[in-house]
């Protein structure tokens, strides 16, 4: 077996590596998801958009294969952050929102209620294959 040790990869032009067909997160963000909402910090996310109350989209920086990708994440207002995130979901409505390659839209809501809220913290993570 081969050990290959690097402080830094990056592409050929100094940015982040393009992961395909790999198990690792194809993106990620954190957010503050009260007033004019922020991003903390992401990866491969060119845009955060406050919809409605805990109604966020999000656009990826680079497609996915397909919409048949995995989301996962939590929110809340203080750790651990236990709040459920439910995807493709319109929060006024509770409408079912068909998610798309490029755009995914969340929604922060406690485990016991079935209303969006908005919460300080949100994370989200992104699996599947990059087109």
């Amino acid at each position: 077996m081969s050990t290959i040790k690097a402080d830094t990869v990056q592409n050929t032009t100094g940015g982040p590596v393009t992961l395909t067909d790999q198990s690792a997160a194809k993106a990620w963000a954190a957010w503050d998801g009260t007033g004019a909402v922020s991003l903390f910090d992401s990866f491969s996310i060119s845009s955060l958009t406050d919809n409605l109350t805990g109604d966020y989209s999000l656009t990826l920086s680079s497609a996915m294969s397909d919409t048949n990708y995995a989301v996962t994440g939590a929110s809340g207002t203080t750790p651990p952050y236990a709040t459920f995130l439910s995807p493709h979901r319109q929060a006024d409505t509770g409408a079912y929102v068909a998610p798309t390659t490029t755009v995914i839209r969340v929604n922060p809501m406690p485990s016991n209620s079935d209303t969006a809220n908005d919460s300080d913290r949100v994370n989200l993570a992104v699996l599947g294959d990059l087109a």
